[in-house]
């Protein structure tokens, strides 16, 4: 537990935040409810919006510094400026929210206190978000991430009868707990996410090449193994205010993947292989024949419905995550950066 004179305030606290798009409408109010809580700084890194955010800081007054980045980097490349540039502020924490994480309005001063009453600076404290608690409560805590470490994209050939199963049986949605624990879990969201300004120092900066996806899984993962405790703190509450909603009945897993958009499919699997070959699996024979299935069946299912482009574009995805060739492809470029060297 910190002494009174070197426990941490919300004036010392720099929010870093990343926004891209058009998305002015879910980023402002998250602005205004940080300013609330009277952080330090707000670093708004701008990862290639469609409209004028260093207006909106300038109307927000001198705490509000924007970071304008020469197109999309993607929230691995965003998060990782921001970091660099929070670690330059007279701060002793840094607070990620993405630009639709609206806080509650003691959400700040409860991870504060989760913080202040830690052993030591390796402490990590997690916002509570309602859509994800019972994706991290069921998946992400160490018992239940070891379990699946040799699965391949959430497959295991073990799995194949009750899925058969599921996907020729009627069922129901599944009901998700939403009941909430303060718990430590080794895989985190960087939404919400309140550190040590010496945390970066210490492990690094979010690894950039992965662009999105995954990249918030390693940096977690980066910590928990370089001795951190992240503590999921139920009474700090962040909202999502963006209008998007997880399908938890969906009849077989895998053939989501052949619904995603291009880039999401080419990053999302490209990503969550390379982190699951390279930083997770402790068989990877087991890993690599999960995923020679997962592939049979998917690429199969794929040319039933005739998604030949999908085919390739899936075979990138698994050949760049295996051989660790990371990076913007110039075949997926992220969105907004179509045009960016084009005269």
């Amino acid at each position: 537990m910190m002494d009174a004179d070197n426990a941490i305030n919300p004036s010392q606290v720099t929010v870093v935040t990343v926004t891209y798009g058009d998305r002015r409408h879910l980023l402002e109010p998250v602005l205004r409810a940080a300013l609330a809580q009277e952080v330090g700084k707000i670093i708004v890194v701008n990862n290639g919006t469609s409209w004028n955010v260093d207006a909106l800081a300038n109307a927000m007054g001198s705490k509000v510094i924007v970071l304008n980045m020469d197109g999309n980097v993607g929230s691995a490349g965003g998060y990782s400026e921001g970091i660099a540039l929070a670690m330059e502020t007279e701060c002793k924490a840094i607070w990620l929210l993405d630009d639709d994480n609206l806080p509650k309005a003691d959400c700040l001063k409860e991870l504060l206190h989760a913080t202040n009453l830690a052993d030591s600076e390796k402490f990590v404290a997690l916002a509570a978000r309602p859509r994800f608690i019972a994706n991290l409560t069921a998946f992400a805590t160490k018992e239940s991430f070891a379990k699946k470490s040799n699965y391949f994209l959430g497959f295991h050939v073990l799995e194949i009868p009750a899925k058969l199963k599921k996907l020729f049986t009627r069922s129901q949605p599944r009901n998700i707990s939403t009941h909430c624990a303060d718990i430590n879990i080794c895989i985190a969201p960087y939404g919400g996410m309140l550190f040590h300004k010496s945390l970066p120092y210490d492990i690094g900066l979010p690894k950039a090449e992965l662009c999105l996806y995954a990249d918030d899984s390693e940096y977690a993962w980066r910590m928990v193994h370089s001795s951190y405790s992240i503590r999921l703190i139920c009474s700090a509450v962040v909202d999502d205010l963006d209008n998007w909603e997880h399908t938890f009945h969906r009849k077989f897993g895998i053939t989501a993947w052949l619904d995603a958009p291009t880039f999401r499919l080419y990053y999302g699997m490209r990503n969550h292989i390379w982190f699951a070959f390279y930083r997770v699996c402790k068989n990877k024979m087991l890993f690599l024949f999960n995923g020679l299935i997962f592939f049979i069946i998917l690429v199969s299912l794929g040319a039933l419905q005739g998604k030949y482009r999908v085919i390739t574009t899936i075979y990138d995805a698994a050949h760049d995550g295996l051989s660790s060739d990371l990076g913007e492809n110039h075949k997926y470029l992220l969105p907004g950066n179509e045009t960016k060297n084009r005269p």
